[in-house]
């Protein structure tokens, strides 16, 4: 069998696997807002790890990453995935658990309803939609890219890159427009198992095919030390790494479709078992592309540049039979569709709570019109990213880099809203709107009108998270504070109280 007809295999089996998921969340599904945008809030403690896990794990996980090691080696592992395993959790409970308990009493799907809600005010709530839906349209249409490139690249073109990332889209369709969050959820579940599952068999099969995990280390020591150590790589110098722990981290808790999860789970136990376990399934995931990546040096010597990004790939290839290349095809195709499908749905229910819900906040919109438009804005996204996928313009790709550092922005305002009483509207809105329009002036950015100099040897997330807190503290000192609408003290967690509050007090 031709490796093209081996990729089509993989990709129609785990096609059909999506599609019945959707099929059956759609037949369990009740037909209200809260079914659809957040599966009643019944996502239990599995779901919600393994589905926030998947939605995570993006082609730059397993194209992205490998590639990296392929030329800095493991340290690419301390780089990102330590800081991940540590602070990534703690923002989950430190953010996230008051936001479900809200979520819970308030009936709030979103983040900028949320933040919006805290001082009874659209602007706020639209602005962080813009914000959120600014920054997360550039990933999706990378996604798009990713899958019409996996497709034309490992069929040898039998699938060209246009009718792959339209395969990609209409299946992501099919299933979120069908069974909404439960089906996204569901579907997550299967291919973040399907890839974890992978990785490990892929991992232990290539190591031995190579000779061992004790032979490959030993020929690294001897023919690519470099890779075994820190002060040789440039990209591990402390400012850098420094910038670097406070960017994938920090930005998480503030991707709209990890909040969203967040807020559909299914009680606080859920949510403690996720800050426990990611860790553990960020460890398992991460240390088999690294050490595969890196392995890829010595097994396909010479890549450079951006042909490293497709190590992984080659690997599967070369060392695994065609049953588990088959897997392996449906795992990469996992890990470009488990991030899209969530962050179409994520904003499909932005615009319909916020942009649409802030515009109609006399007269709210009923239930069955909030889903129609929700589906409505799904299908109206497909066809602007395919549109941006098509031309893969470069200024969204330069949006794309940049936009982990603007969910980062988002982190003060978040905290600032849930803890600090004196934080104000007008200091949560020139937050938003300094720490943004910096990024886009940074070197680098959109508009690079700021000299290099400027950044002190960091990345651009430091000296803009520096001015976003500098301005949020000044302003709200500088203005009236408005009194919160919630009945508790949500600073309590921090003291391990409880924050339940009565029925009555909830309405």
């Amino acid at each position: 069998m031709t490796q093209g007809l081996v990729v089509l295999l993989g990709v129609v089996i785990y096609f059909a696997i999506l599609i019945g998921i959707g099929t059956l969340s759609y037949r369990m599904s009740y037909r209200t807002p809260e079914d659809f945008f957040v599966a009643r809030r019944g996502i239990g403690s599995f779901a919600l790890l393994i589905g926030i896990f998947a939605t995570n794990m993006t082609a730059f996980f397993m194209l992205g990453i490998p590639g990296a090691a392929y030329h800095n080696g493991i340290g690419i592992y301390g780089w990102v995935a330590a800081p991940v395993t540590i602070l990534t959790p703690l923002f989950f409970y430190l953010i996230g658990y008051p936001c479900w308990i809200l979520g819970k009493h308030y009936g709030y799907m979103t983040p900028p309803e949320i933040f919006g809600a805290r001082w009874n005010s659209r602007p706020v709530t639209l602005t962080m939609f813009a914000l959120l839906t600014f920054y997360t349209i550039p990933y999706l249409v990378l996604g798009v890219i990713g899958g019409g490139l996996a497709f034309d690249s490992m069929t040898d073109g039998l699938v060209p890159y246009w009718v792959g990332g339209l395969l990609v889209l209409i299946i992501v369709f099919a299933y979120v427009l069908l069974g909404g969050l439960r089906g996204t959820a569901w579907a997550n579940v299967f291919q973040g198992l399907l890839f974890l599952v992978f990785l490990v068999i892929a991992f232990f099969w290539i190591s031995g095919e190579l000779g061992g995990l004790t032979y490959l280390t030993q020929r690294l020591v001897a023919e690519k030390p470099q890779l075994l150590v820190r002060d040789q790589i440039a990209s591990f110098e402390p400012k850098l790494w420094f910038s670097y722990i406070l960017v994938p981290p920090l930005a998480v808790i503030m991707f709209p479709h990890v909040f969203i999860r967040l807020l559909a789970a299914k009680d606080h136990r859920s949510i403690r078992a996720t800050c426990t376990l990611f860790p553990v399934a960020i460890i398992l995931g991460w240390i088999p592309v690294v050490l595969i990546g890196t392995w890829g040096a010595l097994a396909v010597p010479g890549l450079e540049g951006k042909a490293s990004d497709a190590i992984m790939p080659m690997m599967i290839s070369r060392y695994l039979p065609q049953l588990l290349v088959v897997m392996g095809v449906a795992a990469i195709f996992a890990t470009i569709m488990s991030s899209l499908d969530a962050q179409i749905l994520a904003l499909s229910t932005l615009f319909a709570r916020d942009f649409l819900g802030a515009w109609r906040h006399r007269k709210p919109m009923d239930g069955t019109r909030q889903i129609l438009w929700g589906r409505v804005f799904i299908l109206m996204i497909g066809i602007i990213i395919y549109g941006l996928a098509l031309q893969q313009p470069a200024s969204i790709l330069r949006i794309a880099d940049y936009a982990f550092t603007g969910y980062v922005q988002l982190i003060p305002v978040a905290l600032g809203a849930l803890y600090w009483p004196r934080c104000t509207k007008e200091g949560a809105l020139a937050a938003m709107a300094g720490g943004t329009l910096l990024l886009f002036v940074m070197p680098g950015g959109p508009f690079p009108l700021l000299p290099a100099s400027l950044l002190f040897g960091f990345m651009p997330v430091v000296p803009c998270l520096v001015v976003t807190i500098s301005v949020l503290v000044i302003v709200s000192l500088l203005t009236r504070p408005q009194p919160s609408p919630w009945p508790w003290d949500l600073r309590a967690i921090l003291r391990g109280e409880s924050l339940t509050v009565s029925s009555d007090q909830a309405t």
